[in-house]
């Protein structure tokens, strides 16, 4: 194993400096609501960490369960962490697409859209969308 360290450039790089400062946000903090029929823990968000263009939080869809159908007037990305759910979306929800662990999906702004739990087991997710607004 080589325990070197490797030196970039000329070896005068230096990380810029920045006036803000990197936010954490613990599990004791988390903004938890309930919307569209999921429990989601919000860890990046305007209130939290004064995002303007970003949020993220984790949540889960329980068993045996259809969300409210729903649209967004910005993009999301979903990674499903663990389980499984068929999204319907489209204006008469008729389109589906079956999402399971491991799979990421990107859900466009204004598509309506409204997953649904068939299994007997929670589905959960990790979200990240273009807003600092949580809803």
């Amino acid at each position: 194993m080589n325990t070197k360290t490797q030196v970039i450039g000329d070896g005068n790089f230096q990380m810029p400096r920045f006036p803000s400062k990197i936010i954490v946000v613990n599990a004791s903090e988390r903004f938890c609501e309930n919307s569209h029929g999921f429990n989601r823990r919000w860890g990046v968000s305007a209130r939290l960490s004064g995002t303007k263009a970003l949020s993220m939080a984790e949540g889960e869809l329980p068993p045996r369960t259809v969300a409210n159908a729903h649209s967004h007037s910005f993009e999301t990305g979903i990674l499903i962490t663990s389980g499984q759910a068929r999204v319907f979306f489209g204006d008469d929800l008729r389109a589906f697409i079956d999402v399971k662990h491991g799979d990421f999906l990107t859900i466009p702004e204004n598509l309506v859209h409204c997953p649904v739990n068939f299994a007997d087991e929670v589905m959960r997710y990790v979200v990240a969308r273009a807003t600092g607004v949580e809803d």
